[in-house]
């Protein structure tokens, strides 16, 4: 999947955001990403939160019910999202991923995320995520 994608599913799911085109060595900004994890099973679990900050992942996985947690190969992004590593939107993405989302993200105002590709980026209020994911968004042990 694609930038073409992702904006059809905004299209299709009326929701209020813009997947704009920016050059290499942008400095835009707020922004956050959306980290893929591992689980012991090989279950894909993805977190949204700002950029800079860094999941503390034994304490993740337990406050999700998990044994472990490791950061995903670029492979196992693609696989489980259905986008390239550096492009991974914290909505649309392929049916059925489990999405967690950091709590401080929400009181950013409008930010950017990926935008499906490492040349796009989704401009969003995050109060979209709240709706998006109901019962998902945690205090995310950060280092």
């Amino acid at each position: 999947m694609g930038p073409e994608d992702l904006k059809e599913f905004l299209g299709r799911n009326s929701i209020r955001a813009e997947v704009v085109e920016v050059e290499e060595g942008w400095t835009g900004g707020p922004v956050v990403k959306s980290v893929l994890f591992m689980d012991e099973s090989g279950g894909p679990v993805l977190v949204v939160l700002e950029v800079g900050r860094k999941v503390r992942q034994g304490e993740f996985a337990r406050r999700i019910g998990r044994r472990r947690l490791r950061l995903a190969t670029r492979e196992e992004v693609l696989e489980a999202t259905g986008y390239p590593a550096g492009g991974v939107p914290p909505v649309g993405c392929r049916e059925g991923l489990e999405v967690y989302v950091d709590s401080k993200v929400l009181a950013m105002g409008k930010v950017y995320a990926g935008g499906g590709s490492e040349r796009h980026m989704l401009l969003f209020d995050p109060a979209l995520l709240a709706g998006s994911y109901p019962g998902r968004v945690v205090d995310v042990p950060i280092s």
